[in-house]
This record gives C-alpha cells, sequence and structure tokens, in this order.
C-alpha cells in the first residue's frame, strides 16, 4: 500500500517573503475543523423493543475527503465505535457507497468528501426502566487533500424514553433517506444478469452486465485489491457491462465488494457476492 504525505498539523513553516502588493494566501483549515463528527438518530425517542438508526455524521472541509471501510492504495479506513445502554443489541456498521479519488503516482482511493454518515441499527429490549438513553460514539479518520492528517472525535447524545401508547417521531427524515438510498442494496436488485467467468494462464476474467446502466465500477473490499488487476465498463446491448480481471493465482476468485450502478434516475450502490465456478 502507498500513502500520500502524513502531517500532525498542518502549520509547514515561515512564509518566503512576497511583494508588498501580493494578497496573503487564504488561511487553511484548522485541524479541528477538517472533520467535524456529531452523532444523530432517527427518531427524537425510543419505544420499548423499537429499532433505532444511529449515525456517525463527518462533516468533511471543503476540498478534503476522508476514506471509506477499504481506502485502496493510500489512507486509512474511517471507523466508529457506536456503544448502547445495557439491553440494546447493536448491529454492525453500515459503510454508504463510496467515491473514487485519483491521485498523482496513479494512487487510487475511495472514500466520502463533503458530508459522510456511518450508521447502525440499535433495537431496544422490550423493557425500558429509565426515562432517558444515552448513546455514544467514538470515531477515527484520516483526511487528506494534498497532505493527510489524521483525527479522533467522540460524540454523545440522549433521547427520551417513550410513554406507553406515545409513537415516536421521525427525526432528520430527509438526511436519513439519503442515506439508506446511499447504503448497498443486494445484487438481484439491479437484476443484473449471470456473470460469465473465463480464466486462462495469464488472468481470470469476470463479465456482469447490468441493462439500463449508463456507468458501472467497482470497489473492491479490503484485501482484493492485490487480485484485482483492471476494470471496465463498456457498453453491452440495452446497458453496460462491468469486466474485471484478476490475477491467475488465486482459485476460486471471489468477488465481495460494492458495484456503483449509474442509470437515468442517479447513482444507486450494490452488494456483490460472487464466487468463480470450480470446472
Amino acid at each position: 500500500m502507498r500513502w500520500l504525505a502524513l502531517v500532525p498539523a498542518l502549520a509547514c513553516g515561515a512564509p518566503a517573503a512576497r511583494k508588498a502588493a501580493e494578497p496573503p494566501p487564504a488561511a487553511e483549515p484548522r485541524r479541528s475543523d477538517l472533520v467535524r463528527l456529531t452523532l444523530l438518530a432517527d427518531v427524537d425517542r425510543v419505544a420499548p423493543g423499537q429499532e433505532v438508526t444511529l449515525a456517525a455524521r463527518f462533516d468533511v472541509a471543503p476540498g478534503w475527503h476522508i476514506y471509506w471501510s477499504n481506502p485502496g492504495e493510500s489512507g486509512l479506513a474511517t471507523e466508529a465505535l457506536f456503544r448502547a445502554p445495557e439491553g440494546f443489541q447493536v448491529g454492525t456498521v453500515r459503510f454508504p457507497g463510496p467515491s473514487r479519488f485519483d491521485a498523482p503516482g496513479d494512487i487510487t482511493s475511495y472514500g466520502y468528501e463533503q458530508l459522510a454518515m456511518l450508521s447502525v441499527v440499535a433495537a431496544a429490549p422490550d423493557r425500558l426502566e429509565r426515562e432517558r438513553v444515552q448513546f455514544f460514539v467514538q470515531a477515527s479518520w484520516l483526511a487528506c487533500r494534498d497532505v493527510c492528517v489524521p483525527g479522533r472525535g467522540e460524540a454523545l447524545m440522549e433521547l427520551d424514553v417513550a410513554r406507553a401508547g406515545e409513537p415516536s417521531r421521525p427525526a432528520h427524515p430527509e438526511l436519513f433517506a439519503r442515506h439508506k438510498e446511499s447504503l448497498p442494496r443486494p445484487l438481484a436488485e439491479a437484476a443484473a444478469r449471470a456473470p460469465i467467468w473465463r480464466r486462462d494462464e495469464r488472468q481470470v476474467a469476470v463479465a456482469l452486465e447490468v441493462p439500463g446502466a449508463r456507468r458501472l465500477e467497482y470497489f473492491p473490499p479490503g484485501g482484493e485489491d492485490m487480485g484485482l488487476t483492471g476494470q471496465a465498463s463498456v457498453p453491452a446491448g440495452d446497458g453496460m457491462r462491468l469486466e474485471l480481471s484478476y490475477k491467475p493465482a488465486v482459485r476460486p476468485v471471489k468477488v465481495g465488494g460494492v458495484l456503483a450502478v449509474t442509470a437515468t434516475a442517479g447513482v444507486r450502490y450494490y452488494a456483490v457476492d460472487l464466487e468463480e465456478p470450480i470446472r
């Protein structure tokens, strides 16, 4: 894995002398302003037995980005650890589909800019004796532009416990709706045709057609990058075909990342779980 320059702070020493008429450069954002972490819930109160979506919201400074669960060829994965009161069942962390970033030196990484949310579903127990419950998240990230700055943060929030017969109301509905749309969904919902596999001495290739698609892009999970040697999105019938190439030493090849499908309605993400058949 290759790395971008990692710095503990943004200050880079004394500025060079300049002419009096030259305007001063724009001030760099402070380290603490590069990424702002907050904790949100999709309801205004919690009822016994109810599922609550908790989200770590990352607001990223303009021009900077943080990383997906697989950062690619540079960077560090963003991490979030959620904690809920005793009795709550907290699910696994969900990452939205990422974007691709290309840096000098043919370095490719995957992540987010501007705003991103990592979420979990927390199921409340059937009985809640307290009047309020507290949730907590601890997160770490690496913010990058032309340099990279590591960051950590914590956030907490409290919600009222709903009384008997008192319904909870949605909170931040538009934000959580957009987040739900950005989460990878089952590949079957893309109506993709059956994958076609091919193996020879030079490579293993798999082709996946998606009707109605205008562009396809595959984001590999961590560890798969070393076997993946290339990808292409080419026209095919009434849609597009994704062609992936792998080193032949791996047998069987497993494809388990995220597929981004660009269509008329926009971009949607799908969880890929394919395995090369053994003949």
